[in-house]
């Protein structure tokens, strides 16, 4: 097992991630935007990582580690930059994430890296490197059918400007040895609430993740606190799912175990996003499943009006046991299908 966490480990420090910055929104998967996946939704629950995403799911999971480590890699390709100089820097992103257990508390730290702003030179390329530091406490309390959930996360993002770049090994050690500064403005700090209702094979959440942030006032280089309403319902998730049981009532296993699940993220009186994702679950044994997703994905979405062009097919394989677990990700957009999403994603509980 230590041979397998440093493998990984070397892995996430040797690739460097390129990205869209924070104003932008990704489509590739990473557990800051953990929704651009058909595996996960904010009313699954039964393990950890669901947790990641809806804090109230904590204290229902039934896996019983207490270190949980993951690392991400993604990327978001546009066909028409193959022609470019080393187009395999594109969009790419590597995140790795710490967490540390218990039932109804767990403190997790997040990092990512990613590149912006890539201008081709003659023989190189310029950009600019950026890197996200974040770490979160959640914290979940459970009654019959009622789970409750509170997140506080914060943190602040460093940048390596105007980097030559000559090829992969180049983009590495400037991601990760030359010279890099705070980023003006850039600490963050937020408080969410969350909540899910569940009923047999029925799940309902309800959530709103930043109640408090950090705000800073034009001309002042120090942030202060912000409550009001557009922060509220911008970061409003409402979530239901239907999962089957994953035991029958003789108490064996379900071979396939199918789930559902429709999220609605966004102030819903303007344009929001929606995800509607579903998996069948191939429980080869207790401690082993096998799972297969897909979903669809639309931002600035109006009540029942749907726009391909700011559509998103999502796939996803996993497999996962007692202990590990491999995903495989690919989204394509559905206004041109020319631009595609994959990811890949190792994940190991203890």
């Amino acid at each position: 097992m230590k041979k397998i966490v440093a493998l990984i480990l070397m892995v996430s420090l040797l690739l460097p991630a390129f990205g869209q910055d924070d104003g932008v929104q990704s489509l590739s998967f990473g557990f800051e935007d953990m929704l651009s996946s058909p595996l996960y939704s904010p009313s699954y629950s039964g393990r950890y990582v669901d947790s990641m995403l809806n804090p109230a799911m904590l204290s229902k999971r039934s896996d019983d580690g207490i270190f949980f480590f993951t690392t991400t890699l993604s990327d978001a390709y546009d066909k028409s930059v193959f022609s470019e100089d080393m187009p395999y820097i594109q969009n790419f992103k590597s995140e790795m994430t710490f967490s540390f257990i218990s039932r109804y508390v767990s403190l997790t730290v997040l990092t990512n890296t990613y590149f912006r702003n890539r201008s081709e030179r003659s023989g190189y390329l310029e950009s600019d490197i950026f890197n996200t530091l974040m770490m979160q406490i959640d914290a979940s309390y459970s009654f019959p059918y009622v789970s409750l959930g509170m997140r506080i996360r914060g943190g602040n993002r460093l940048v390596r400007e105007d980097r030559a770049l000559t090829g992969f090994f180049s983009a590495m050690g400037e991601a990760y040895f030359s010279p890099f500064s705070v980023m003006p403005k850039s600490e963050f700090l937020s408080i969410g609430a969350f909540l899910n209702f569940e009923y047999s094979f029925f799940s309902l959440s309800f959530s709103i993740a930043d109640i408090v942030t950090l705000r800073f006032p034009e001309n002042m280089s120090s942030p202060y606190v912000y409550v009001g309403a557009d922060a509220v319902l911008d970061s409003m998730d409402i979530s239901f799912a239907f999962s089957y049981p994953r035991y029958n009532g003789r108490g064996e296993l379900n071979f396939i175990r199918p789930r559902m699940s429709y999220t609605m993220h966004g102030n819903l009186g303007g344009k929001y996003d929606i995800y509607l994702v579903s998996s069948l679950d191939f429980q080869l044994l207790p401690t082993m499943t096998f799972s297969l997703a897909v979903g669809y994905k639309e931002v600035d979405h109006r009540f029942f009006s749907y726009d391909g062009k700011n559509g998103t097919l999502m796939f996803a394989l996993e497999f996962f046991d007692r202990f590990y677990s491999i995903a495989l990700g690919f989204n394509v957009d559905t206004a041109t299908f020319s631009r595609y999403y994959p990811s890949i994603t190792f994940s190991l509980i203890r």
